[in-house]
């Protein structure tokens, strides 16, 4: 693969059917423009070391791993969200502070039994809603990591969660 544009050329004829593609996997379009402008800012940093013969199949293998992490980060959260409504569900308080307060105090528990980095990455990508990749470039390790803390935080979540349903 030679320049620039012969790269143009692969964007404007690949991008409509890898966007295509990506729907057909992830429904939200602003995810999908996103996670196919990200294969093509990956094509473009490894684009001398891609073969032109296979760099259509490269995209989409690289489209639909990176739906996938959307999903499956999509998958978390909805994970914490269940969590979250049931930690609050025996609250019916109807001074809003005790409510909140509650809240607050189960959140602490949870998060007081992770260590640091775990805290941080799993607030990262539940409470701040970045995605692994945001969160693995700005502290210097791999998505890989960021996906191995936060299911060691999701543990800790679990076994909380079990032991209020033991109560």
């Amino acid at each position: 693969m030679e320049d620039k544009a012969d790269f143009d050329r692969l964007f404007r004829k690949h991008y409509a059917e890898l966007f295509i593609f990506a729907h057909r996997m992830v429904w939200d379009e602003e995810e999908c423009h996103d996670i196919v402008t990200e294969a093509f800012e990956a094509l473009w940093a490894h684009y001398k070391d891609i073969d032109g013969e296979t760099v259509r199949a490269w995209l989409y293998r690289t489209v639909r791993n990176a739906c996938l992490d959307f999903l499956e980060h999509e998958r978390h959260e909805k994970n914490y969200a269940d969590l979250y409504r049931h930690i609050t569900s025996g609250i019916e308080d109807t001074d809003w502070l005790a409510h909140n307060d509650e809240r607050t105090k189960a959140i602490r528990t949870i998060f007081s039994q992770m260590d640091e980095k775990t805290r941080t990455i799993f607030y990262a990508c539940y409470v701040e809603r970045r995605k692994y990749k945001e969160v693995a470039d700005q502290m210097g390790i791999s998505p890989d990591t960021v996906k191995k803390y936060v299911m060691r935080a999701l543990k800790i979540v679990r076994e909380y969660k079990q032991k209020l349903n033991k109560q």
